[in-house]
Order: structure tokens, then C-alpha cells, then sequence
């Protein structure tokens, strides 16, 4: 299994993380590899979605776990593929640090018979992007939040 971990501070405590996550039409202004993100219901476990990525086509995902406002999990599936040979699963976590920030982690894993080939195509791309969501995220303000 390939696996990627991002991380960054925040200034922000996990709850108001929190509310960049459940809303997830909002996903784009803090993960710049996404054009466009939507969630089916609510942000519950089984909760199905869909992105469309700037790189790629749509994908649907579904939430796998979900503790606020700790963490949440997701796995999507590729497009046009109907037997499961790669698994792409995302970890999201927000953990409150002793200097009173917020310690945000999101780990991409690709796993399945062919996740290896997976994790050659798709590894960097998906690793940078990881990285860059996790940073922007981190830099959100409180005002953006708020903002309808």
C-alpha cells in the first residue's frame, strides 16, 4: 500500500476546521486541486459524493468514518473501473496541540491488487496535492468561515 501523509498548523481551533469540512460544496476554497465538490445528505458515514478534480475526471466518493471534530474518512472509486483493483482512501484529522493550535493531518493511501501502478501514476500528482490542501486549510481565517 503507497501511503502520503500532509500536514500543517493552525490558528484555528478543530471545530472551526470542522465547518470547512462538512461543508463540502466549500472543499474548492481550500484544496486547489478540486473544481468542484458535493455531498448527497448529510455528513454522515455512507454519505456518497462527488468531485471533479482539475487533473481528472469525476470520481464518486463515500464517507467511510466520520468523529467531529476530530476526523473523517472517505474512499473513492475511479471512474469506469467496476471491479475494485485500487482503493484510494483519504484520512482527515484535526488534533488539538499543546500551544494551542491545530495539528492538521490528511493521508492519502492507494491500495488494491493495483495500487501499485496506482501509486506510480497517481502518487505524486495526489501527493502535492495533499500537501497543498492541508496549507491553504491551514491558513483559513475565521471570517472565511462565516462566509456565505
Amino acid at each position: 500500500m503507497w501511503i502520503h501523509d500532509a500536514h500543517a498548523e493552525s490558528d484555528l481551533p478543530p471545530a472551526d476546521l470542522w465547518a470547512r469540512y462538512v461543508d463540502v460544496s466549500r472543499w474548492t476554497e481550500w484544496d486547489p486541486s478540486l473544481r468542484r465538490a458535493a455531498l448527497a445528505g448529510d455528513f454522515v458515514v455512507g454519505a456518497h459524493g462527488r468531485l471533479e478534480a482539475l487533473h481528472g475526471p469525476p470520481t464518486a466518493f463515500t464517507l467511510t468514518h466520520v468523529a467531529a471534530p476530530a476526523r473523517f474518512d472517505s474512499r473513492a472509486v475511479l471512474p469506469h473501473v467496476r471491479v475494485p483493483l485500487v482503493r484510494l482512501d483519504f484520512e482527515h484529522r484535526l488534533t488539538p496541540t499543546t500551544t494551542g493550535k491545530t495539528h492538521i493531518m490528511h493521508r492519502v493511501c492507494i491500495g488494491g491488487p493495483l495500487g501499485w501502478l496506482a501509486a506510480r501514476l497517481l502518487g505524486p500528482v495526489l501527493a502535492a496535492d495533499a500537501d497543498r490542501a492541508v496549507r491553504t486549510l491551514a491558513t483559513t481565517t475565521a471570517p472565511e468561515l462565516s462566509r456565505a
